[in-house]
């Protein structure tokens, strides 16, 4: 085997590697403590700190202005919060309902790029759940609030990206909890909006 092909076949699970980054499923979800350890601290000190009572990998939830960490199973990381809930949201121009006597809601996210590049679909990972007590899925409507790209974002460490994402819902309900569930079968993070 020349060094040539030696070092490329042996550079090629890296390159996998790096070509996978942002792909995967969410392996974990935790709301991280309210601050985070200074750099330069030991990860053994990391590891022993004691979890607030808001770290959970097995009910993550919180307010609104909780961030939650979303893991991949391939080690990227980002931060998700949700900032804000409009009950009523203004339609852009020309823009319509599919049904007329329904009401237009928006979520605004921040999310934050901690390990490795991170990207996703902002209106596939986010759920309105209603005062009625059922799931709403983003609705491809637009508003007056600045939306992701199509849903689209992407973010590497220390990046962050802000955007909504509308909900159509019926007469007289209202968004009484926000879910974020990155990826098929994947834990959901849960925000509950304050009447």
């Amino acid at each position: 085997m020349t060094p040539a092909r030696k070092y490329a076949l042996a550079a090629f699970p890296l390159a996998a590697a790096f070509a996978l980054t942002g792909c995967g499923t969410v392996s974990s979800l935790t709301a991280p403590a309210s601050s985070k350890l200074p750099a330069s601290t030991p990860a053994a000190a990391t590891q022993a700190a004691a979890p607030s009572p808001s770290d959970s990998t097995t009910d993550p939830t919180g307010n609104i202005g909780t961030t939650f960490t979303v893991t991949s199973s391939n080690g990227t990381s980002y931060d998700v919060k949700l900032d804000k809930v409009v009950q009523y949201a203004t339609l852009a121009p020309y823009e319509t309902l599919n049904n007329t006597q329904d009401h237009a809601a928006a979520a605004e996210f921040t999310i934050t790029g901690d390990i490795g590049q991170s990207s996703d679909d902002a209106n596939s990972d986010a759920n309105a759940i209603g005062s009625d007590q059922t799931e709403y899925p983003f609705a491809a409507i637009s508003l007056t609030v600045p939306n992701f790209s199509s849903g689209e974002w992407e973010v590497a460490p220390g990046q962050t990206e802000k955007g909504w994402v509308a909900f159509e819902l019926p007469p007289g309900v209202t968004v009484a909890q926000v879910q974020w569930a990155p990826g098929l079968n994947s834990q959901a993070a849960t925000w509950t909006v304050g009447g």
